[in-house]
């Protein structure tokens, strides 16, 4: 629940390094969805370049949280 006690989703925060863990993006705030939402999609796009990418993923609610699969789309730099 919200500060005002009306139902809210469960977050996801994530972030990342592109150097093996040396330096640290934003943290991006994502919804989980509500209790029962079982195919419920998180995206985010757009993370950039890097060649030692590390992600860390941590979520709000005392709710389980199962990653069935993880895609990352990529080109070859020149």
């Amino acid at each position: 629940f919200d500060g005002d006690g009306q139902p809210r989703p469960a977050q996801v925060m994530l972030r990342w390094s592109k150097d093996a863990g040396r330096t640290w993006s934003n943290t991006y705030t994502l919804s989980l969805g509500f209790p029962g939402e079982f195919e419920k999609r998180v995206i985010k796009r757009m993370l950039g370049r890097g060649r030692k990418f590390v992600f860390e993923l941590s979520w709000t609610d005392p709710v389980a949280v199962k990653i069935a699969e993880a895609f990352l789309e990529g080109e070859a730099a020149d």
